[in-house]
């Protein structure tokens, strides 16, 4: 059952993140700024990951499970919570519909 909470509040930050502008349009304008970086291309590529729920359903489970697990931190359980979260995160958006 805790596994099922932490993946759908997981896939909440990720769908706010990607999809909505935030408070004060905070989240906008970080994206719009993370997209104005010209330094190899980084900018980029944040702004690609920062519209992707999958991807970014990935990177805040693990980030998450760091945060929640700093003692018995394992490599395998951190890739195993991320691609889980990113598949909930797919069954999801495809129940629900949204691109």
């Amino acid at each position: 059952m805790n596994e099922l909470i932490f993946f759908l509040a997981v896939y909440a930050i990720a769908y706010i993140i990607v999809y909505k502008p935030g408070p004060f349009s905070l989240i906008f304008i970080a994206k719009e700024y993370l997209y104005s970086i010209e330094f190899a291309n980084i900018g980029t590529e944040l702004y690609k990951m920062l519209n992707c729920v999958f991807c970014l359903s990935f990177y805040i489970s693990c980030f998450l499970y760091l945060i929640i697990n700093h003692q018995n931190i394992s490599v395998i359980c951190c890739l195993m919570y991320g691609l889980a979260s990113s598949a909930v995160s797919y069954i999801i958006q495809s129940i629900v519909g949204e691109k």
